[in-house]
């Protein structure tokens, strides 16, 4: 079972577009949680770069991440989507 934390990074990079090649730095994931959760976003995303739904892309800034192209449909039943 994911947590609520897991969920809300998921649809933040499933709204925003951040599918396979499109990705953006691992420090933006925090942003819009609040400040006192910011430990623990970044936690949830480890674990879900563990699982294989979130994909980690080294660039010469540091490292970004992406949802896993090929596992987006299993992303959207977890999130409840079908669009």
């Amino acid at each position: 079972m994911y947590t609520d934390i897991e969920k809300a990074i998921l649809d933040k990079l499933l709204s925003h577009g951040y599918v396979g090649r499109k990705h953006t730095p691992e420090d933006n994931i925090p942003k819009g949680f609040p400040k006192h959760m910011y430990e623990e976003v970044r936690k949830a995303l480890k674990s879900l770069v563990r699982e294989g739904l979130v994909l980690q892309h080294p660039t010469a800034h540091g490292m970004d991440v992406a949802l896993n192209k090929e596992r987006t449909s299993e992303i959207k039943e977890i999130l409840g989507v079908d669009w």
